[in-house]
This record gives C-alpha cells, structure tokens and sequence, in this order.
C-alpha cells in the first residue's frame, strides 16, 4: 500500500513538471520572430513593451510601427514574425514613401543587363523598381551619388548606365521628368536612349541638332 502511494506521488510530480515546462514554454519571448502569446504587451521584434501607437496585424499580433517597418524593408514577401502570416498589405499601409528607396533595387549590378537579371531577386529589383516609378509619389527627379566616384547623378544616368530600357521608358513617360543637359549629352551616342528620348518628345532643346 505505501509502495503504491508513493508511486502515485512521483507520477503526481512528474506530471505536475511536464505542465510547467509546458507553460514556460509558451511564455518564451524570442526576438526577432517571437513566440509571445502570454506576453501581448511586448514588441516580438525588439523586446520593448508597445505603445498606443503600435501597429496590429490582420493576424492580431501587435509591434512597434518602426520595428515592423524594418522587419517590412528586409522581406521579400512579407510574413508575420510571430506566425508567418502574409502581412503584405499591412506592410504597404505603415511604409513611409522614400523616392530613393528605388536605388536599392537600381544600381550598380541590379539591372537588367547584370548577371543577377535571371535570379528571382532580379525580376524582383525590376518589379519593386516599376511599382515605384509608377507611384504618384514618386520623385522623378531623385538624385544620388550611389557611393560612385563619378558623383550624384540622376535616375535617368543610373538607368541608361545598367541599360534598364523598360525602366527608362516609364521614367521618360513622366511629364515632370527634367532632364540633365549634360547626362543626357554623355550618353547621346547609344542609340536606345537617343530613340527612347525621341519617342518620348524628351531631347534637350540645346541637344535637338545632335540628335535629329
């Protein structure tokens, strides 16, 4: 009889440990893509407790704006950290608009005529570049030296150095597009960009007798 009493106790105790483990599993916070359901008040990403300001998912986890607009510019197709939910439209609706978010898919090794064109990450660049290009928030006449020797230079120098032609054309569709006499001179003896120029009514009036 008491060899029987004291086998139901340590049955008792060893279920009574399984469900604490059980339970400090679930209260484990593990950042940068936590599972944190008994901790609703803490940011999944940086650990911090939220603010009135924090931003809910359609999937009902909650994170600091800032944190989940980082975790946003480093996704490709963006997942929940928590639960791995598509979290895309939520991503669209916090990201503040940066013209010059668009040389990160446009530069030096990103265009169409680089080795990275045929990977999934070049058709992605493309994409991401076209959809900004095509916003009405976009700046067309974005400048930025790209940490290149030659110096700031425009959208239009950038594109036509990578022969991104499909980007260029949208770019010179742009009504507000004003283009740099000078890059524009530089590159008048590639024959894509001097016909993308006359398709586009945007040849430099000093540039008019080169050209034609």
């Amino acid at each position: 009889m008491k060899q029987t009493r004291s086998n139901n106790r340590i049955q008792k105790n060893r279920i009574k440990a399984k469900q604490n483990r059980t339970r400090k599993g679930r209260n484990r916070i593990t950042k940068g893509g936590a599972t944190t359901p008994e901790h609703p008040h803490v940011c999944p990403i940086c650990l911090e407790n939220l603010t009135p300001e924090s931003v809910r998912t359609k999937c009902k986890h909650e994170f600091h704006e800032k944190c989940l607009i980082g975790w946003c510019k480093t996704q490709e197709e963006p997942n929940c950290p928590v639960c791995r939910s598509d979290i895309k439209t939520t991503c669209t609706e916090i990201m503040p608009f940066d013209s010059l978010d668009i040389f990160r898919y446009v530069g030096p090794g990103k265009g169409v005529r680089s080795q990275s064109w045929n990977s999934t990450r070049g058709e992605y660049n493309y994409e991401k570049a076209m959809e900004m290009i095509h916003n009405p928030k976009f700046d067309v006449n974005i400048r930025t030296d790209l940490g290149d020797a030659r110096g700031e230079h425009s959208l239009f120098f950038w594109l036509v150095e990578n022969q991104d032609k499909e980007l260029l054309a949208e770019l010179l569709s742009h009504k507000d597009l004003a283009l740099d006499t000078n890059e524009v001179a530089e590159h008048s003896g590639k024959k894509w960009v001097v016909d993308l120029l006359k398709q586009h009514k945007k040849v430099p009036k000093s540039l008019k007798k080169l050209m034609m």
